[in-house]
């Protein structure tokens, strides 16, 4: 009910507010600053953000499958009108055609946490359409263990960077050299132990000799007292220390057995299994609720069609006089229908006005047949004009994003349905939350009525031919089948167009049964077919192909992560940042935060479920990560996969050069082939491109033969992949993901044109490689100490990336190394030689990601336009004042 309330209240205030003096007038914000606008748009995102995080638990914990069906479909279009929000928060941003929104100065002003914008991904996506989801992961864990014996996810190996390549005798003698030093240091540490054991004796033997007297005992007692008494302090101390500590959240405390958040997690586990029983009961009901309304309402039914159509029918051909017999479709006509409803005299009326408008229709014909040929090459040039004055008076593109879109009055209408049905129903009868069976009643008779009426037109279709028959007489034999040109028969000759005509989709896989919970048959819509390379691979069966690429290596596993594993902090400046940015100015690097809400935005929330790809409001089958090596593109595409339950076909020049298609006759075409019609068969789907410079590499000049190297084959493909991006459409849930470090060796206008949205992933600021160094370190387990400051690292560790500080962490915390903590503390000079070691983003690749950034966005053309035009404006100012200046030498003159 709350999150119902909220939502309502948002939809309220969807509705834009008016002027003042006139509330029934235009909206004031038409009036308003971009800057008022964008703030305006801000505040209903993140409202809306959280009215979906409340309707996503309200959905994911819900028992009553009937309001939980209700309840998907509010939440599937809060999330497509999140969506919207998005785009016009771009449009309105303060720098412009940016992708990457602030909202520091709206949190602080509303005092919100900046996990208020981290848009919740439902689990629905990864769950729901259990059974065929079952039965592909099934199939690919066959494949895999006939193939590697292993059904398990693959680990990326990486690359030493300062990797080199020994013979034995050079590997001998780096051993020798190193035993041998080792060997010298035991001898030295051997020695000193011996001089410091030697100095310990003396030091006994001059006690002995010298004359001690001895103690008192009083004194004795003192220094017992003082060390019990020391030692019962630093206890004390030490106890206080950690409970405050604890208390400030500062010390992982121990899962306790009756912890909340554990029993929490325990009710939510419950009522999933419980909401799935309920679903299993309803999908049964619904099919015996068919049965016994099948077996009690749908004679009558059939009796009420029957009598309606046929009086219909009789008093249609009373009216035509016997003349014309109906068709059956005419009874859906609502002007035919009006027919039932009138008087004799008005139907005849009516019928003899509808027969004089035609005739006067087809003497207009006639008479304009002459200028039919001179008329249509004046509309042909008025079109071209026309054309040319809606480029130039085109309105502002803006003003679409204004006022209430069509989804918020779905939005409205599904509210009110919602607190119609179940706002005031009261279920104090059903403790238990199960089905209403009034409910199914009412879902599953309009499917029965539907059944009935087809069976009922087809019956009256053939008794309205018999009297057709009767009272025209049968159709001539002649009529039948007319004879073309060149001797063919009929009209069967016509190929091409009778493959037009049958468009049938193919049968989607078992599933679910209940429509309104999830239908699997909205994932194998549209056509699976078509693209380059279709002939070469032929008509084969989607199981056979899937078997292939994972023989080949293509369809790969990779190991599972989260979008919140992409670990980055929040930019808490930007809005101060971009507000003193102009077109001239380099976009400034994204937050990881910010890089986290455009892959939700781009990659998740649209290819969540069929009904959201298909109502976005900007549809996106590709998309590219660029950034240094690192930075954690492989892992976003990951953490895409794990959310989507989506499997990963790997095309990347790396896997395809080391699969045996790179051996077959046109083996990358139809290895492209495959991959797109695999993805399209077995949504979801990501196919992934790393290292995606090489296929979109620029045409060197003729006689270069560097032009021919890495890469050289697979940017022949370039035109496949454009043609394969044809034929995705908004009913196939595959998207192609390209990855980059080395974005400047590719065509830049091909990748602005094949990939619809461009993710920059900057090296991390220092906030996120503080939390970096923090997660990595700690995942080693309790190595650090109080001595150890990890700011250091961070400060340290400027321009390297992510994965950088993950690799030189390993390298370090050794199992040896951890062995020894206790008597050797970890020390920041550990980490800085392994670090050295690990890749780093030079100032020049830096410049080369801000130029292509700036780009990409469009803000380069932006700039470009503007300084054009105001050179042009000052061009013209020089022109007019050198005329006026003529004209007047010219007076003087005469």
């Amino acid at each position: 009910q709350e999150a119902m309330a909220d939502l309502m209240e948002q939809v309220k205030m969807e509705y834009m507010p008016a002027h003042q003096e006139d509330p029934q007038g235009p909206p004031e914000i038409e009036s308003w600053s971009p800057v008022r606008r964008f703030q305006h748009f801000a505040l209903l995102f993140i409202k809306y953000i959280e009215v979906m995080r409340k309707l996503n638990d309200c959905y994911d914990q819900m028992l009553h499958p009937q309001k939980r069906a209700l309840m998907k479909k509010i939440l599937e279009s809060t999330i497509v009108r999140i969506m919207e929000l998005y785009e016009t928060l771009i449009f309105f941003n303060n720098r412009a055609k940016s992708i990457y929104l602030n909202f520091d100065d709206l949190l602080m002003d509303l005092k919100m946490d900046p996990s208020s914008v981290e848009i919740p991904i439902p689990k629905y996506f990864s769950e729901e359409n259990k059974d065929y989801l079952e039965r592909r992961a099934q199939l690919v864990n066959k494949l895999l263990i006939s193939k590697y014996n292993s059904d398990q996810p693959e680990v990326d190996q990486k690359e030493e960077m300062f990797f080199i390549e020994l013979k034995l005798e050079d590997a001998a003698r780096i051993i020798q050299k190193n035993e041998r030093g080792r060997q010298g240091r035991e001898r030295m540490l051997e020695a000193m132990r011996i001089v410091q054991k030697t100095i310990e004796e003396e030091k006994k033997r001059q006690m002995e000799v010298t004359d001690e007297e001895e103690n008192d005992k009083e004194v004795n007692s003192l220094t017992v007292q003082k060390v019990f008494r020391s030692f019962i302090a630093k206890v004390y101390i030490e106890k206080l220390r950690e409970k405050e500590l604890r208390f400030l959240g500062m010390v992982p405390t121990e899962p306790q057995e009756n912890d909340p958040s554990r029993v929490m997690e325990k009710n939510k586990e419950f009522r999933r299994m419980k909401r799935e029983e309920h679903l299993y009961e309803y999908v049964n009901g619904l099919e015996e609720t068919k049965k016994v309304i099948e077996k009690n309402e749908a004679m009558d039914l059939e009796d009420s069609m029957k009598e309606e159509r046929t009086k219909w029918a009789l008093k249609v051909i009373s009216l035509k006089e016997n003349k014309e017999v109906p068709e059956i479709k005419d009874f859906y006509d609502k002007e035919k229908m009006e027919l039932l409803l009138m008087s004799e005299e008005e139907a005849r009326k009516k019928l003899d006005e509808e027969e004089a408008a035609k005739k006067a229709e087809e003497e207009k014909k006639k008479k304009g047949k002459g200028k039919g040929k001179d008329d249509k090459k004046g509309k042909k040039g008025k079109k071209g004009k026309k054309g040319k004055k809606e480029k130039k008076d085109d309105p502002d593109k803006g003003t679409k994003w204004l006022g209430t879109s069509e989804n918020v009055q779905k939005l409205e209408q599904k509210i009110k349905s919602y607190e119609e049905t179940w706002e005031e129903k009261d279920e104090t009868d059903n403790p238990n939350q199960k089905y209403d069976i009034e409910l199914a009643k009412a879902s599953v008779r309009p499917v029965i009525e539907q059944k009935v009426r087809e069976q009922v037109d087809k019956l009256m279709e053939a008794e309205l031919q018999n009297i057709r028959i009767y009272l025209l007489g049968a159709p001539k034999k002649g009529k039948k089948g007319k004879k073309g040109k060149k001797g063919k028969k009929g009209k069967k000759g016509k190929k091409g167009k009778k493959g037009k005509k049958e468009k049938v989709a193919e049968p989607p896989p078992e599933g679910p049964a209940d429509a309104l919970l999830g239908n699997p048959a909205l994932d194998f819509l549209g056509k699976m077919k078509g693209g380059p390379g279709e002939k070469a691979v032929g008509n084969r069966a989607p199981d056979d192909m899937l078997a292939e690429l994972v023989d080949k290596g293509i369809l790969r596993k990779l190991v599972p992560c989260k979008l919140s594993d992409f670990i980055g902090t929040f930019n808490y400046l930007g809005s101060i940042v971009q507000h003193n940015l102009t077109l001239q100015d380099k976009e400034p690097d994204p937050s990881y935060a910010q890089v986290r809400q455009a892959v939700t935005n781009y990659a998740i929330l649209p290819m969540g479920a069929p009904t959201l790809r298909q109502s976005a409001p900007l549809l996106t089958n590709t998309l590219l990560l660029y950034g240094p090596s690192g930075c954690g593109k492989t892992m976003l595409v990951r953490a895409i996969a794990h959310h989507l339950n989506a499997i990963i076909i790997d095309v990347s020049p790396y896997t395809a050069s080391n699969s045996p298609y790179k051996s077959e006759g046109k083996g990358y075409q139809k290895m492209l082939y495959t991959a797109f019609r695999v993805a399209k068969e077995f949504p979801p789907a990501i196919i992934y491109m790393d290292e995606c410079e090489q296929y979109f590499g620029g045409k060197g000049k003729k006689g270069k033969k560097g032009k021919k190297g890495k890469g050289a084959e697979f940017a022949k493909l370039k035109k496949d992949l454009k043609g394969h991006k044809k034929y995705l459409k908004a009913q196939h849930r595959v998207l192609v993901i390209g990855c980059t470090s080395k974005p400047w060796e590719a065509n830049k206008a091909d990748l602005k044109t094949f990939f619809g949205k461009h993710v920059f992933i900057p090296q991390p600021n220092y906030g996120t490689r503080l939390d970096l160094w923090n997660k990595f370190l700690s995942d080693q387990g309790d190595v650090l100490n109080s001595k150890f400051n990890v700011n250091t690292l961070a400060q340290l560790s400027e321009g390297y990336t992510g994965g950088s500080i993950e690799e030189s962490c390993k390298k370090v915390l050794t199992e040896r190394r951890k062995s020894v903590l206790q008597w050797r503390p970890l020390s920041i000079n550990e980490f800085i030689s392994p670090l050295s070691r690990t890749k780093y983003t030079s100032g020049q690749e830096y410049t080369e990601y801000s130029n292509l950034t700036y780009e990409l966005l469009g803000l380069k053309a932006a700039y470009d336009k503007q300084k054009k035009e105001q050179e042009e404006a000052e061009g013209g100012d020089d022109k007019k004042g050198k005329k006026g200046g003529k004209g007047k030498k010219g007076k003087k003159g005469k």
